[in-house]
Order: C-alpha cells, then structure tokens, then sequence
C-alpha cells in the first residue's frame, strides 16, 4: 500500500491592528480584545477599506467607487449611514470626518486623536 506524503498547511491571518480595534483580513472578522464586533458584509468592507488606508482621508468618492462599483447602491447619503452604523458598533472616534475631504481612521496608536494623512516632512 502505498502512502501519501503529508503535507503541513499552514494559515497566517493577515490583520490590521488599529488602536484596540484588530481586523482579520483572511476571516473577516472585526475583534476589540477577545470580543467579536458583529458587522454586515457591508460594514466589514467599508471598515476595511478605511483599515488598509489608516492615516489618509478617503473621499466619499473614492468609497463609491470601490465599494459601489457602478451599482447605485453607493448614492446619496448611504456611505454616511453606514460610517453611522459603524461608528456606534466602534465608537465615535473610530473613523473622523474630514469636512469637505472624506473619511479617516487613524493608525495604532492614534485612535481618538486628529490623524493627519502621512506626509513627508521638509526639511
């Protein structure tokens, strides 16, 4: 009889870590501590989305464009609904407004503080 090699599959999570905020990219998954944060498909992207661009401000333009494709979905005041939703399930200071700009969620360690975009310093 013959055996097969076993092979060892290994999984690595890819998580973002955004102050007391952790999100598994790989799971789809949003934890404070050992708490699971229950979001909607569509809370999960947008959050994400916002996740992966932790520092800059995202237009709302940008997010429908993303997240909405062409579909109309993304129009009117939806994107703003929805950064509602998110901020009562993360709290307040999770995602900043940017007036005129966009959105922000600020980087570890800056949660709760005015994140500015990265930028380089002249000198």
């Amino acid at each position: 009889m013959r055996t097969r090699p076993v092979a060892a599959i290994m999984t690595r999570s890819t998580l973002i870590e955004l102050s007391d905020v952790t999100i598994d990219i790989d799971q789809k998954i949003v934890r404070r501590g050992d708490d699971r944060i229950p979001l909607t498909p569509l809370e999960y992207r947008l959050f994400e989305y916002l996740a992966v661009r932790a520092g800059e401000i995202v237009s709302r333009e940008e997010i429908a464009r993303t997240l909405g494709g062409r579909s109309e979905a993304m129009r009117s005041n939806m994107i703003d609904v929805y950064i509602g939703y998110l901020r009562r399930k993360l709290g307040p200071a999770a995602i900043a407004t940017k007036r005129g700009k966009g959105y922000c969620v600020a980087r570890r360690g800056e949660m709760g503080s005015e994140a500015q975009p990265a930028q380089q310093q002249s000198s």
